[in-house]
């Protein structure tokens, strides 16, 4: 099994998924198991062509910008910008093969898996070893990022735009060792309380916090947009690997300020996160008592209506939540089966190859006896 084979393997099942409404209709008995699937599949076209966006201009869905991810919107157009003057700037050997990765969290992956056998392979033992290891636990972060990315509107764009850029930094820096310790580590120390973040994400949507959210990616989306000018400005001055300023040095305000911005929405979630907890619990503790209990006239009138609001208000609290918990367990089940086709596709293909290259030899073998002959 190649690293090519996984790739693609997961290429076809993201295909496959735009196709599965019509290959499992309603009555069929994997309809339930195609919905799961299908569920996450976002747009064609980050299949087909998934570097489109990075090239034709965006807009937001509906007339009027959210006031919410007003910011977001501009900083996430300012950084496409950046991206293509970076990508432009960049020599063969430290320019990213957008054939070969693509703007998602498996693409970063699958990038920092790459540099880093490529700096085994040509490097003494432990020379990268600390860039290799940070870049490796930050790409442990990245499905929480996706995850927090996705309360807000517009959410898809805004994870091609994050991971295709860290595709192309990343890349930038695999030649170069200072610069790919300096960024290993500002990445991490950045995500460091990203993984914290635990709870329900549609609890998460409130107005609150996802202005946390979206002013936490607005200044990451700049400190991705200042590191591009940064490695263009050293490349410029042929200073890339001098030690003259390191990339500590100059980002260590902004990697700072980004850090206290994702402990403000740690901290908002844990709240909220006990807020919820905390009205199960009376919520349990009020089944226990009846309002109506010792009232007469009037006043147990009114307390039967309470009463009845007060049921009708549980029993709404109780279907959002069992709605929440039934979304939970589809995006888990799609994972899943996501998995479980990308490992059949993958062995597939490797069959499939194995029994091409014996077609191919037996082939060359006839036509070998027939030249004899």
């Amino acid at each position: 099994m190649t690293t090519e084979d996984v790739r693609e393997s997961r290429r076809v099942v993201r295909l496959y998924s735009f196709e599965v409404d019509q290959r499992l209709p309603s009555g069929n008995d994997a309809h339930r198991l195609g919905q799961a699937l299908a569920q996450d599949r976002g747009d064609i076209q980050a299949v087909t062509a998934p570097w489109r966006k990075f090239f034709d201009p965006w807009s937001p869905v509906g007339s009027s910008r959210d006031p919410i991810t007003q910011v977001i919107e501009v900083e996430s157009a300012r950084l496409r910008e950046k991206w293509m003057a970076f990508q432009g700037n960049c020599p063969k050997e430290d320019r990213l093969d957008l054939l070969k990765y693509e703007p998602t969290v498996e693409g970063v992956v699958d990038m920092v898996g790459d540099i880093t056998k490529n700096w085994q392979s040509r490097r003494e033992k432990g020379k990268t070893g600390k860039a290799s290891m940070l870049f490796h636990r930050f790409c442990r972060t990245l499905n929480s990022h996706k995850n927090l990315i996705s309360i807000l509107p517009e959410s898809n764009e805004y994870v091609s735009i994050f991971t295709g850029t860290l595709n192309s930094i990343i890349r930038a820096s695999a030649n170069h060792e200072r610069i790919a310790e300096g960024l290993s580590e500002g990445l991490c120390t950045i995500s460091e309380h990203i993984t914290d973040i635990q709870g329900d994400l549609e609890l998460f949507r409130t107005e609150s916090m996802l202005k946390l959210v979206a002013d936490l990616y607005e200044h990451m989306f700049l400190f991705l947009a200042s590191t591009m000018d940064w490695i263009m400005e050293k490349r410029r001055k042929k200073l890339l690997d001098s030690f003259n300023e390191s990339f500590n040095d100059r980002f260590v305000g902004e990697i700072r300020t980004i850090k206290v911005k994702a402990e403000r929405v740690r901290n908002m979630a844990a709240q909220i996160s006990q807020a919820e907890a905390r009205v199960t619990r009376l919520t349990v503790e009020d089944l226990d008592r009846d309002v109506r209990l010792g009232l007469e006239g009037d006043a147990r009138h009114q307390a039967e209506m309470r009463y009845f609001a007060e049921k009708i208000e549980k029993e709404l609290i109780e279907a959002q939540r069992e709605r929440r918990l039934e979304s939970q367990r589809i995006k888990q089940l799609g994972n899943y089966v996501k998995l479980l086709l990308e490992e059949r596709a993958t062995g597939w293909m490797a069959h499939h190859r194995v029994h091409l290259k014996v077609r191919t030899a037996y082939h060359l073998v006839s036509n070998s006896g027939l030249t004899r002959c």
